[in-house]
C-alpha cells in the first residue's frame, strides 16, 4: 500500500501511474477549489477549521445503477472503465478493496492519482435486491506533495489513510475512509495543502458521516504531522517542518462538534 498516494511523483515512495480512468473536465474546477461545496471551499480558503465532511456531503446517497453524487460536476451513471470487483483482471488499472459493515459487504474501487491536483476517482458499491447500488466521486490528495518525500511521515499517514476501508473505531465493522486535502491558508497554492480524511459509516443504502470517527482519525493525522515537525533528522535541502506544524494546527481545529 506504500505507493497509493505517491504514484506519479518522482521523489515519492512508489512508482508508476494508475491513470486508467479518465478524469473529466470538472478537474479544472477542482484545481481552483479542491472542494465540491462552495460554502465549505470558501471556509477552507479562509483558513477556517476544515469541514467535518471534507469535500463531500454528510450523507452519500446511493442509486441503481451507481451514479455520480449530486455534489459532483459529473452527472448520471458512473463512467465506464471500472474493474468488475467480481472478476480478477490481471493488470487492471484500478484498485479494489472490500469491507464489511453492519449492513453487509461493500466495495471501493479507486484509481489515481492523476494531474497536478493528484485526483482520484472512486466508486463505492454494494449489493441490494434491486441490483448493485453505489455512487462515484472525485477526491484530491494534493496534500501528499509535502509528505511523499518524507519517508517516516509517509509511512505513518499511509497506515492511517492508504486502505480506504478500515475499522476506525474498533467495533469490528469497516468504515469508508475518504482521503482528501485541505488548504493551509487563504489563497493557498497547490503546494500549501495538507492531507486529511473523512470517515463514513454505511447506514441502510447510504453512507453517513461518522463525525466521531473523523475527529479521531484527523487527530491521529495531526499527531503524525506534529511529531514529525518536532524531529531533527530533516535534510537541509527539504525541511518541511513549518508546513507540518501548520498542518497539525489546522487539523487540531477540525471536525469539532460535527461541523
Amino acid at each position: 500500500m506504500l505507493d497509493h498516494f505517491s504514484q506519479g511523483r518522482d521523489q515519492d515512495l512508489g512508482s508508476g501511474v494508475r491513470s486508467g480512468m479518465h478524469l473529466p473536465a470538472r478537474a479544472a474546477f477542482l484545481v481552483a477549489s479542491l472542494s465540491l461545496s462552495a460554502g465549505r471551499a470558501e471556509a477552507q480558503r479562509a483558513g477556517d477549521r476544515p469541514s467535518c465532511a471534507g469535500d463531500l456531503e454528510p450523507v452519500l446517497a446511493s442509486s441503481v445503477p451507481p451514479a455520480w453524487l449530486p455534489s459532483e460536476e459529473g452527472e448520471g451513471p458512473c463512467a465506464g472503465g471500472w474493474r468488475d470487483p467480481d472478476v480478477d483482471e490481471p493488470g487492471s488499472e484500478s484498485t479494489v478493496v472490500s469491507g464489511r459493515s453492519s449492513e453487509g459487504p461493500f466495495t471501493v474501487t479507486f484509481a489515481g492519482p492523476t494531474g497536478s491536483g493528484r485526483y482520484w476517482e472512486a466508486r463505492v458499491t454494494f449489493p441490494s435486491r434491486a441490483g448493485v447500488r453505489g455512487f462515484c466521486f472525485v477526491t484530491s490528495t494534493v496534500g501528499w506533495r509535502h509528505v511523499g518525500g518524507d519517508r517516516p511521515l509517509a509511512r505513518r499517514l499511509l497506515a492511517l489513510l492508504g486502505s480506504w476501508v478500515r475499522d476506525v473505531d474498533g467495533d469490528g465493522r469497516d468504515e469508508l475512509i475518504v482521503p482528501s486535502s485541505v488548504p493551509l491558508s487563504p489563497g493557498a497554492s497547490l503546494l500549501d495543502h495538507a492531507m486529511t480524511a473523512t470517515v463514513f459509516q454505511r447506514v441502510a443504502d447510504r453512507f453517513v458521516l461518522d463525525a466521531r470517527g473523523t475527529l479521531a482519525l484527523r487527530r491521529q493525522i495531526g499527531r503524525a504531522y506534529r511529531e514529525r515537525a518536532a524531529s531533527t533528522d530533516h535534510p537541509p535541502a527539504r525541511d518541511d517542518r513549518d508546513h507540518f506544524r501548520q498542518a497539525a494546527r489546522l487539523l487540531a481545529r477540525s471536525c469539532r462538534g460535527g461541523g
